[in-house]
């Protein structure tokens, strides 16, 4: 299982999906500290000024850890120049004083964004261009958003936490232990797998260690193929 950020170059604009778990500060729910190659890595492919958008596929940590950084003195927005997406739905449902979760701590990497004036609630089916789209895909969290990219007669997905693993597109009743809501995340997936199928579309998991992939039918049943 990986954590790890998408970039999305359409017309002009750079779209960063989701900014994994943040290192070097205690991750919430007692779960340690990390120290990766997250940002060495991401500088060596785009600048973090250069991103115009950050998307948050839902707000569980480990989808916005890197959402801010230190600069010595106070916390601030790693991406200055960017503006951060949240849909207003995930947002509102966290936002409650009565609603807890073990992946779920604003003050993690959401409140300062808010402060700092970054950020724009969304709703499902927003655009970020012509050619990229925010669908929803909820059951892992209330408001939980994938991206959709259609080009050139293509059409690619970036699924979030709707699919932790790709065997999850051919045995879509296997649940994540920490999605919010079982049974609407099976029924998201068993439409999104249809869709998937059918279209032949590019599946690009969040979470997924190897390559992203396409679903093909084989024979009764469904077989994830990598793209590459």
């Amino acid at each position: 299982m990986a954590y790890q950020s998408l970039l999305v170059e359409s017309r002009g604009r750079r779209i960063l999906v989701d900014t994994c778990r943040g290192d070097g500060r205690p991750l919430p729910n007692n779960r340690g500290t990390v120290r990766t190659d997250y940002y060495a890595n991401l500088t060596a492919v785009v600048p973090p000024s250069d991103v115009d958008l950050v998307v948050c596929t839902h707000l569980h940590y480990d989808h916005v850890g890197w959402n801010v950084t230190h600069n010595g003195t106070a916390w601030v927005p790693t991406f200055p120049n960017a503006t951060y997406l949240f849909g207003r739905e995930e947002y509102e449902h966290w936002a409650r004083a009565d609603r807890r979760h073990p992946n779920v701590d604003l003050t993690y990497g959401v409140d300062v964004v808010l402060r700092a004036g970054r950020h724009q609630f969304v709703e499902p089916g927003h655009a970020l261009t012509d050619d990229v789209t925010l669908v929803p895909t909820p059951g892992h969290s209330p408001g939980h958003l994938s991206v959709r990219i259609r080009s050139q007669g293509q059409e690619g997905w970036i699924t979030g936490d709707a699919v932790h693993h790709p065997i999850q597109l051919v045995e879509t009743q296997l649940a994540n232990r920490v999605d919010l809501s079982p049974d609407l995340a099976v029924d998201t997936r068993q439409r999104l797998a249809a869709h998937l199928a059918e279209t032949g579309a590019l599946i690009i998991g969040t979470h997924f260690a190897g390559p992203a992939g396409h679903l093909r039918p084989d024979g009764g049943l469904m077989q994830f193929v990598p793209a590459w």
